[in-house]
């Protein structure tokens, strides 16, 4: 079962949200990767290991 998470870059507003679309089964390291690879080449500088997830409410 996959799920939908809008996200939202720290500093930005709601109008800059996005969505991702991923796997339940998924670890975080994953969801990491799918967020790069959307926000592609906004954060090519980056490493996946340097992103932080916060959590929001559900």
């Amino acid at each position: 079962m996959s799920i939908t998470l809008f996200c939202l870059v720290k500093g930005n507003t709601t109008a800059n949200a996005f969505s991702i679309r991923i796997s339940r089964d998924e670890p975080v390291s994953e969801l990491k990767k799918a967020v790069k690879a959307e926000k592609a080449p906004e954060f090519d500088l980056f490493s996946c290991g340097q992103a932080a997830m916060e959590g929001g409410n559900s």
